[in-house]
């Protein structure tokens, strides 16, 4: 197909503050660089919104940076429309890290080859990407969930929580979940496969929390942080596990001492606190990862379980929102850019 000169690439304007405001983050047209030796023109179909993205775009020194002017980092998934790389001919699908924009100029490496046999480019950004890879790491390789098992899992209803509820369920175990509101619970339940869900936002939460986990929780797969972490580890068990994924509670406001746990519960309960970095297990098992997650997919084990915003100049808004609290949108947040 015929590239652009120019297209379309969301750049961050300002750093923004607690929230993502119109004006931070701007529109622009720019070149379409032609592929180099070695290089591919993507034309991303779908690009993805994950919490972190505001830590980056606020200068955060423990993730990678962005610089006033730059595109949005963001996973994408496209097809190559333009190929200088033998290996990787036009009509191939990809998935990159070229950030919020319509079309990209890259050079794709043997791991981002997105095979069309294990998905399209939605189940290529959620359950086969970065979400449900660091889903699949997170409950198998440092939380060791065994059959038979109690799971919680924070943010259930989220992009990497409601991937972990479904490996949960898959692997035997029973899963409670943590969500906010009721269409959250309720989607925690009765479409990710939840034993149980737990409402945070309610007024009996700790209380409920206790009662749902009864005798304990073996592993707690956190995505939260503050509070919820400091009532989870009051109901897991002695040699109990957490899953450190993420910490949403102080994204937006890193100094809140809110987003603060008390850990005291961990060292009476003899506790194993670990955090990760997904990719730092994609030397070794990247690809038999994906294709565990694609056998499930295709078993209907799990599902891919998104909510689209359409157009490019929507993924600003996609961001603002996942900080809403109780929001009714579940799973990963993805921003359609075009037609497959």
């Amino acid at each position: 197909m015929t590239v652009p000169s120019h297209a379309d690439v969301i750049v961050l304007a300002r750093r923004p503050g607690p929230a993502v405001l119109p004006g931070d983050l701007a529109v622009e047209r720019r070149r379409v660089r032609p592929p180099g030796p070695g290089e591919v023109v993507v034309r991303n179909v779908v690009t993805s919104v994950d919490p972190y993205q505001l830590s980056m775009l606020r200068g955060a020194t423990d993730v990678a940076t962005v610089c006033v002017g730059d595109p949005v980092p963001a996973s994408s998934v496209g097809i190559v429309v333009q190929s200088q790389d033998p290996h990787v001919p036009d009509g191939t699908q990809v998935a990159t890290y070229t950030g919020w924009q319509a079309y990209a100029t890259t050079r794709i490496g043997p791991t981002e080859v997105a095979d069309p046999r294990l998905g399209g480019p939605v189940e290529w950004l959620s359950v086969l990407g970065p979400a449900g890879v660091a889903a699949y790491v997170g409950v198998h390789d440092v939380g060791h969930l065994q059959p038979g098992g109690t799971m919680l899992v924070s943010a259930a209803s989220g992009g990497v929580g409601g991937v972990a509820v479904q490996l949960g369920k898959a692997a035997g175990a029973r899963v409670i979940a943590i969500a906010g509101g009721r269409a959250r619970t309720g989607h925690a339940v009765w479409v990710l496969g939840a034993d149980v869900a737990v409402d945070y936002l309610g007024p009996a939460f700790a209380q409920q929390l206790r009662q749902a986990a009864g005798p304990g929780a073996d592993v707690f797969f956190d995505n939260v942080g503050g509070r919820q972490l400091t009532l989870a580890l009051s109901v897991l068990k002695h040699y109990g596990r957490v899953v450190l994924c993420g910490s949403v509670s102080s994204y937006a406001r890193p100094d809140d001492p809110a987003g603060a746990a008390d850990l005291t519960a961990a060292v009476c309960r003899r506790i194993t606190l670990q955090g990760y970095i997904a990719s730092d297990y994609y030397p070794g098992r990247l690809k038999p990862v994906r294709e565990e997650l694609g056998a499930l997919l295709h078993a209907n084990r799990i599902r891919a379980v998104v909510s689209e915003f359409h157009g490019l100049d929507s993924a600003p808004r996609a961001l603002a929102a996942v900080f809403d609290r109780g929001s009714a949108q579940p799973g990963k947040r993805v921003v359609r850019i075009t037609d497959g």
